[in-house]
């Protein structure tokens, strides 16, 4: 075949086709210089493609070639705004829309417009905040009781204290250097916040704080007798394992159980018995897993086998899990509908929704024949009311509760169980009556397990200062942390006991 000036054989015109074509013509003349004078053969045409091919060849290894790897992972702005959202846990921002929205109400309903966060001057802001925390008032209930009364909705003093914590969060997600706690530009306000409190408490308008229930030992009793029927029925052993994991781990009961997975569990032996550890951390409200929180981790918290052959916490999850479709992965799943007890399987693969848990307790007390309505987080209340009457240091119960100082403790130990309120009423009718009746003594926390020996009798005179008590003249160490001194410092005191 004849081209130009070219004799071009047929073996070759399926390159010289891609070469030189009509459609590839401009960018291939943009690409490759070729001196067409220099072909005088065919020969020569496939020398210079082979040329081409070899220096292709050539340029392409060299791009494949790996760069030297980066030690330092690169990042976008995005990434880190992101990672500074991620900060707050959901319901942390949801608090914050909360009391920010009402913020702005009161401001359209005040100024007519909503107050710019971002760029509002401090001593504009405190002016609003200190007239805000007067005038701030719920949005009225309409009910017949209401009515009736005729009372003005006033918030409760956490309420608007809650407000204030969520203006500040927002200000904070605005990277503004403002703090309305703080900062002595809002001195002013918080003034005016305290002074509001104080002067509703002297016109009896402050209501007391609804801390969570404790458990009646009598309700407890009914829950463990219900539970006692986990190994045959789905339902109950479902129950049974999120109560138990509830009160070993002294959860709220919600997020730490959506968290669970089939493998989060460890089983181990010792010389005491058989128990079961966690795998991992979990997220918690007062453990995020942020910088404030690598002190501590609840996967040392152990839950040791009590031997119920009906009833054993460690026997009921290992139960469970083996009850569990093997395609799960998390820890509680839906239950298959009219499953035979001798069957395999009794929960498939689709986990339960976080919503679930909260009405575990309500659904456990129902079939229990609980009367009281009781709330998950009652059960991490009364884990640490019962662990604090029995006697363990506030260490010991923030292991267990992963509390971060002893303080956070103060609103579940300021609690007593009723048996105890009833004890502390009889003695004061005692005393009304000028008698003192022997069944009106003071219920004293426990000591180790309830199978200890009344405690020896204290001498007469006990210098708590050294914790060492000459007895018999035997020398013994008494802690000031347990019984009669729970939660209580001396310091130079002499204590004189009689009969």
């Amino acid at each position: 075949m004849a081209f130009g000036d070219f004799d071009v054989q047929f073996q070759d015109m399926d390159i010289l086709n891609f070469l030189i074509d009509e459609e590839n013509e401009d960018v291939l003349l943009q690409t490759i210089d070729l001196d067409l004078g220099f072909l005088n053969s065919v020969n020569e045409d496939k020398k210079l493609v082979s040329t081409v091919t070899e220096a292709g060849m050539d340029n392409s290894a060299q791009i494949e070639t790996d760069p030297p790897k980066k030690r330092f992972k690169p990042t976008i702005s995005k990434d880190m705004d992101e990672l500074f959202e991620a900060r707050q846990a959901p319901n942390t921002k949801r608090n914050t829309l909360w009391g920010l929205k009402i913020f702005q109400e009161w401001n359209l309903e005040t100024y007519g417009n909503e107050i710019d966060l971002a760029s509002v001057d401090p001593l504009t802001l405190a002016n609003s905040l200190g007239r805000f925390y007067c005038e701030a008032r719920p949005q009225p209930k309409k009910s017949k009781e209401n009515e009736s009364q005729n009372e003005e909705p006033l918030y409760h003093k956490n309420s608007l204290i809650n407000i204030r914590a969520a203006i500040n969060r927002h200000l904070a997600d605005l990277k503004r250097e403002i703090d309305i706690v703080h900062d002595k530009e809002f001195k002013t306000p918080n003034g005016i916040l305290d002074g509001l409190f104080k002067e509703r408490t002297r016109l009896g308008l402050s209501k007391p704080t609804q801390h969570k229930a404790i458990i009646d030992e009598t309700d407890l009793l009914k829950i463990y007798t219900y539970l006692q029927g986990a190994k045959s029925s789905s339902t109950i052993l479902r129950h049974a394992v999120w109560y138990f994991l509830a009160i070993h781990f002294v959860s709220r009961g919600m997020e730490f159980h959506h968290q669970l997975q089939v493998n989060s569990f460890k089983f181990h032996h010792d010389d005491t018995g058989k128990y079961v550890t966690l795998e991992h951390e979990t997220l918690q409200k007062n453990r995020q897993g942020g910088i404030s929180s690598n002190d501590g981790n609840n996967t040392d918290i152990r839950m040791y086998a009590t031997g119920d052959k009906n009833c054993c916490p460690v026997e009921l999850l290992q139960l469970l899990i083996n009850k569990t479709d093997k395609n799960a992965t998390s820890l509680f799943n839906q239950y298959f509908r009219d499953v035979l007890m001798d069957a395999d399987k009794w929960f498939s693969a689709k986990p339960l929704a976080k919503r679930t848990f909260a009405n575990f307790l309500k659904e456990i007390c129902i079939a229990a024949g609980v009367k009281k309505n009781y709330t998950p987080h009652c059960l991490r209340a009364t884990s640490i009311t019962y662990l604090n009457d029995s006697g363990f240091e506030a260490r010991h119960i923030m292991f267990m509760s992963n509390h971060k100082n002893e303080s956070s403790l103060r609103s579940y130990n300021r609690s007593v169980s009723s048996n105890q309120k009833k004890s502390l009423s009889s003695t004061l009718s005692s005393m009304a009556s000028a008698s003192r009746p022997d069944e009106n003594k003071a219920l004293m926390p426990i000591l180790g397990s309830s199978n200890v020996e009344t405690p020896y009798q204290v001498p007469r005179e006990v210098d708590l200062t050294s914790n060492v008590v000459n007895i018999a003249n035997q020398t013994q160490k008494i802690s000031p942390n347990t019984g009669f001194f729970n939660n209580s410092s001396f310091s130079n005191c002499t204590f004189n006991f009689s009969k």
